[in-house]
């Protein structure tokens, strides 16, 4: 079922997430710090910003629950590089990868797309 993409819908994830294995040890900020917003971007599923924390989910790509969901995981990959210092020019690097598969295999998701 198509739902409207909304900051709302967007922190609810983020709240899910952060109480599942493994994102809950991951020491992440509550949602109230984070910053949450829709994007229309047809390019792209989501992002992630900094300073403050944003994620963004596009709408215009993601309409159903589960890709929000996992754009939301993906994006909080992200946010955790950023408060551990772990980012680099490229985007998915090996620190990113290695969270990615732990993350994956937790939800049982193909890493190939996420």
């Amino acid at each position: 079922m198509a739902i409207l993409v909304t900051p709302e819908i967007i922190r609810a994830a983020y709240d899910m997430l952060v109480l599942i294995p493994p994102f809950n040890t991951w020491g992440l900020p509550p949602s109230s710090e984070v910053k949450f917003d829709v994007s229309k971007s047809r390019a792209i599923y989501g992002d992630y910003r900094s300073a403050p924390h944003l994620i963004r989910v596009s709408a215009t790509t993601v309409g159903t629950i589960e890709p929000v969901i996992r754009t939301v995981a993906h994006e909080i990959i992200h946010l955790k590089q950023n408060i551990d210092g772990t980012e680099t020019r490229a985007m998915h690097n090996k620190v990113f990868k290695t969270l990615a598969a732990d993350v994956c295999r937790a939800f049982t998701w193909d890493e190939k797309g996420f």
